[in-house]
């Protein structure tokens, strides 16, 4: 009977140390990255991120739109093996003089960790170098070469025509040849292209009636956001970011708009190409 008593106070006593070793782990977490400015390596856009322990490394599902944000983190909370970091996203865009500023609507996000076995006390110090750089700058020089030209964005409310291309400058090459390295930029620089036509997709639904009181009057409901985007060969939207934000709702209500557009594609030399495009979605 002793001997009983004796194994279940120390699993007993096992279980109050994991659980107070878990709250230490969780609280450390916070001191680390609680005043950090936190942008995700995947760039995710979306305000519900999802990552999962590995049995190495934290692995970041893939986003289905993309913008350059910044986020401050209100809470971490630990239930059974998922930890949730409760955190506010603003948009990082250049000012008139080209200096890095946050944009100054915020908008909510949540980033759900499965812990599955592995121990808090192990595997939460790995979090902020697994999931976020190391600091904007570092963020900054990851941006794809593609998007280095407009991310971030230029913080400027003149309105971009809706759904069209990005404007044309001097043509780099023609768009069929492939061995010159200036072909190698934006299709839609290139001489020979038709330019994708926009065929069909939804509007977003914050056209309609507005979601939260909070929004009731807000100046933003006249907003542009502008998102950039591959249109693939195929006619279908790649590569989604949001490049202009308006901040709350209003960018992931454009991003999910946009991502169910259709086009015709851009044609070379009566050949379907992917090109990127710029569109600007209206509330």
């Amino acid at each position: 009977m002793r001997k009983r008593l004796w194994v279940l106070l120390c699993a007993l006593s096992a279980t109050t140390a994991c659980a107070e070793s878990a709250k230490d782990a969780v609280r450390a977490l916070r001191n680390s990255i609680g005043n950090t400015q936190l942008v995700l390596k995947n760039f995710s856009g979306e305000d519900r991120v999802t990552a999962t322990w590995t049995g190495t490394d934290f692995a970041l599902a893939p986003p289905r739109w993309r913008t350059m944000g910044v986020l401050q983190m209100n809470s971490a909370k630990l239930s059974g093996s998922r930890l949730t970091l409760h955190c506010v996203r603003r948009v990082v865009v250049k000012d008139g003089r080209d200096q890095l500023v946050l944009y100054p609507e915020p908008s909510d996000v949540q980033i759900e960790i499965e812990l599955g076995n592995g121990d808090p006390a192990t595997v939460l110090p790995k979090i902020k170098d697994d999931l976020f750089f190391g600091s904007l700058g570092e963020a900054v020089a990851a941006i794809p070469k593609n998007r280095s030209t407009s991310v971030p964005a230029r913080l400027d409310k003149s309105p971009v025509p809706v759904k069209a291309a990005v404007a044309s400058s001097q043509p780099l090459c023609d768009c069929g040849v492939k061995a010159d390295a200036g072909c190698a930029g934006d299709n839609s620089l290139s001489q020979g292209i038709v330019p994708p036509k926009f065929l069909t997709g939804n509007d977003p639904t914050l056209a309609g009636p507005v979601k939260h009181d909070s929004l009731i009057g807000h100046p933003s409901l006249n907003a542009h956001v502008t998102v950039g985007l591959i249109v693939d060969a195929s006619g279908h939207p790649q590569q989604v970011w949001v490049l202009r934000p308006a901040g709350m709702e209003f960018d992931a209500d454009a991003a999910n708009a946009v991502l169910t557009y259709v086009f015709r594609p851009a044609m070379c030399h009566e050949k379907p190409v992917s090109v990127y495009l710029n569109v600007d979605v209206a509330f």
